[in-house]
């Protein structure tokens, strides 16, 4: 083939090509104008993908919404495929323009809402059921029990409880000024130990294996694991409060500075300067991970009027990691912090105008935002309640002991287990 002969084929072979280019278009246009059928809805606030089943006619979303969501109001939008079909809803027992423009004014009861769409060209209509669906089950609620009453003796003056090697221990000192401690593995059982001494027990901490509070001549420690033997170490730092065992050492904190030691047999020594900003009140105080892997301690408290979370790392680096104003955190003095299923909490606690909270505040992002966690709130059969001793005991369990409730000192023991654990 000369070259002039291949030009000519060529050219016409391109010719052939731009003929059908044009009617392909021509026919997609035409499609998009006759094509009612929605390819996308999106609803404001829900992040699951909604599933459009062209053969039975159903939109429904992928994952169902958590337990409790409610779809009496939401706005709803609806996407065609190359062009925006007209938008119907069945209400009130008759077809009604939708404007589909995401207006707040456009809310909607999705529950199973009826719509219709119409082609652009007006000669095609289609009908779809939305079927939103929400769990039934309340997989991140507790399951609650009552576990058992402490069997104290006379009337609770003075207690605290902490949780070391496995065991929950129950220090009390009665109005009497008799002092026990009460032992449980499990919250049902207990075993009662006669302590020598009258105490304060607000600042009793779990240090490692040992229980420990300041005392005025210095700090107390207590041993579970020899019939609570108790020995004084001296408490040269002036430490206000007993933090946790993190990274092989014993931390706490001054008025003004953090302090820390790898033997309890050895003087806490400075480890840095309170930063501003640090709370000044009573703290609570939990080490958790963060993340999959990483453990790092959290220290939370409030000025009187601001909260703040803070985390410490193995090398005592301060950080805050939000405030009232950042992340919502509550400001709450005696509530417990714990970590279940990922999260950490907040259980209980008196807010700034002195009433209990039953309230369960909890993080799912290492504590950067906080939200009122109502699938865990207190049940009525406990109450508003402070000061309680609130355990992990597994992933998904707590332990909830005593506190102090509107009438006085609890002497009430629960579990609470998630719904949703294996």
């Amino acid at each position: 083939m000369n070259f002039k002969s291949y030009l000519l084929v060529s050219l016409a072979s391109m010719a052939l090509v731009n003929v059908s280019c044009k009617k392909d278009d021509k026919d997609e246009n035409k499609y998009a104008k006759t094509d009612p059928r929605i390819e996308t809805v999106m609803v404001r606030g829900v992040t699951t993908t909604f599933i459009v089943n062209e053969v039975e006619h159903l939109i429904f979303n992928y994952d169902s919404l958590p337990y409790g969501t409610d779809i009496t109001s939401k706005v709803i939008s609806f996407y065609g495929y190359d062009a925006a079909p007209s938008i119907q809803v069945f209400k009130n027992g008759a077809w009604v323009d939708f404007p589909n423009n995401g207006a707040d004014s456009t809310k909607l009861d999705l529950t199973n809402l009826k719509i219709r769409t119409l082609s652009v060209d007006g000669s095609n209509s289609y009908e779809y059921t939305l079927d939103v669906r929400v769990h039934k089950f309340d997989a991140s609620a507790f399951n609650w029990t009552a576990a058992s009453s402490l069997p104290v003796v006379g009337d609770v003056a003075s207690s605290r409880s902490v949780y070391v090697a496995g065991n929950i221990h129950y220090f009390y000192t009665n109005t009497l000024g008799e002092s026990y401690v009460l032992s449980s593995a499990d919250g049902e059982k207990w075993t009662s130990t006669a302590l020598s001494g009258t105490f304060n027990w607000s600042s009793l901490t779990a240090l490692n294996s040992k229980c420990a509070l300041i005392g005025e001549d210095g700090i107390l420690l207590l041993d579970p694991a020899n019939g609570f033997t108790s020995e004084t170490v001296a408490n040269d730092a002036n430490l206000k409060d007993l933090l946790f065992f993190y990274g092989n050492k014993y931390w706490a904190v001054s008025d003004d500075a953090l302090y820390a030691t790898a033997s309890l047999d050895s003087s806490f020594e400075k480890v840095a300067d309170l930063p501003v900003g640090f709370p000044t009140g009573k703290l609570s105080s939990l080490v958790s991970l963060t993340g999959t892997k990483t453990q790092i301690g959290y220290i939370y408290g409030n000025d009187g009027r601001k909260a703040s979370l803070w985390a410490v790392d193995e090398y005592g680096n301060l950080l805050q990691i939000t405030t009232t104003d950042k992340g919502n955190l509550p400001v709450l003095n005696g509530a417990a912090l714990v970590s279940v299923s990922g999260e950490i909490g907040l259980v209980g606690g008196t807010s700034v105008d002195g009433s209990l909270c039953s309230t369960y505040y909890s993080s799912s992002n290492s504590g950067l935002s906080w939200s009122d966690n109502w699938h865990k709130s207190l049940p009525e059969a406990i109450g508003s309640v402070s000061n309680i001793g609130a355990f992990s005991v597994s992933n998904s369990k707590l332990v909830l002991v005593g506190g102090d409730n509107a009438k006085g000192p609890s002497l009430s023991v629960w579990n609470a287990v998630l719904k949703g654990a294996k």
